[in-house]
């Protein structure tokens, strides 16, 4: 919908230069904490076959995908919480500041860069890696899951977030896919803080 590109792109380039003190002193914060990069970068999908790379803030050490190798292979417990909802509620590899930033998700915010790059919207499925992809969608899914661009917030965040495992959020993710409207859009946006709020928002 053209409505819902050029409502996407004003607000994020209000939000971006509102934001940009705030962003700042965040990236310092990082700098100081555990140094470079600041910025994470994780390839996504598109469509089927294509990709881009989305930003956040990075929350985790440098050496998280090895920590987390060795997480997986010695604790079967904490393997299958990470296959049920692809994080781990306390987990190792994130940082101190990290943790805080991912609790108010404030690690989300430079993916504003990439709505105002026309990768990504506001409201959406929340953007797959090739991992996500092939083990918990059906190819047959992959066409109306990508009718939508991916978002920086989405249905299943402002309904229990860490709380509702990945089969669900992938039925989320398609119903959104399916019914979205503007209507539904700004009360998922409206309804985000109040999510972030809670205790189980983690």
């Amino acid at each position: 919908m053209i409505l819902k590109v050029i409502f996407d792109f004003i607000i994020s380039i209000i939000g971006l230069i509102l934001l940009l003190p705030f962003l700042a002193l965040m990236s310092i914060a990082i700098l100081f904490e555990s140094g470079f990069p600041i910025l994470h970068r994780r390839e996504v999908h598109s469509s089927s076959s294509k990709t881009f790379n989305f930003y956040k803030f990075r929350t985790m050490y440098k050496d998280a995908d090895k920590r987390l190798e060795i997480l997986l292979k010695n604790n079967p417990e904490i393997k299958l919480e990470y296959e049920t909802y692809y994080k781990l509620k306390n987990d190792p590899r994130i940082t101190k500041l990290g943790n805080i930033l991912r609790q108010l998700s404030l690690d989300e915010l430079p993916q504003l860069l990439n709505v105002v790059f026309l990768q990504m919207s506001l409201v959406g499925p929340r953007p797959k890696t090739t991992f996500e992809l092939n083990k918990y969608f059906d190819k047959k899914d992959h066409q109306l899951l990508f009718s939508v661009k991916p978002g920086i917030t989405c249905i299943w965040q402002i309904s229990g977030r860490s709380n509702i495992d990945y089969a669900q959020r992938v039925e989320m993710d398609l119903d959104y896919a399916k019914n979205r409207s503007f209507i539904m859009d700004m009360k998922i946006l409206f309804e985000t803080p109040i999510a972030l709020l809670k205790k189980d928002a983690v």
